[in-house]
């Protein structure tokens, strides 16, 4: 099997959920296209972010955001931490 029909078995088995989660991360990736690469930032900054953006996601859910702000203070989470995994792609690319 080549590698394109691997990557495809692969975008077609995703779960409509993650599907729909993934591009919500995409959009809110976009919205910050202005910025830097977070390749340039320091991991100490990447995991204050992460941390950071936790506790908005939980000040969201104890005030009672509408489900669409509780959504995007999640995709926000796990852009922060793809940002996190990113930087160590190299090291799992050498292992596989």
């Amino acid at each position: 099997m080549s590698e394109a029909n691997v990557v495809l078995d692969r975008v077609v088995m995703f779960r409509p959920e993650l599907v729909k989660f993934m591009v919500v991360c995409e959009a809110k990736l976009r919205e910050n296209d202005n910025k830097n690469h977070w390749s340039g930032e320091t991991m100490e900054y990447l995991h204050r972010r992460l941390y950071d953006e936790f506790g908005e996601l939980k000040r969201a859910i104890k005030a009672k955001k509408p489900a669409t702000d509780i959504f995007r203070e999640c995709a926000d989470i796990a852009n922060f931490a793809m940002m996190i995994a990113d930087s160590y792609d190299s090291d799992i690319e050498d292992e596989t």
